[in-house]
């Protein structure tokens, strides 16, 4: 079976979505976008491994996540009313 693989983005769409390079920013904990977004640790835990929420796996147990990423999905995912 042939893993699943996407095509990273250009820079250029990087840089047209409002992300900053990845490698200058610090990445947030769990704890981090949990409070960031108001909601449970296990619910992020779990978002996170459904891949509804942009994030990055560090070995088999730890997530990590980049703030720009985060805050463009909540951009993205809210709805005023």
């Amino acid at each position: 079976m042939t893993p699943n693989i996407q095509k990273p983005i250009s820079e250029d769409q990087e840089n047209s979505l409002g992300l900053s390079d990845p490698g200058t920013e610090p990445l947030w904990t769990v704890s981090e976008v949990a409070e960031y977004l108001r909601i449970n640790l296990e619910t992020v835990r779990m978002m996170a491994r459904r891949g509804e929420l942009p994030s990055l796996k560090v070995g088999k147990r730890l997530w990590r996540f980049r703030p720009s990423e985060v805050k463009q999905w909540l951009h993205l995912h809210v709805e005023e009313h």
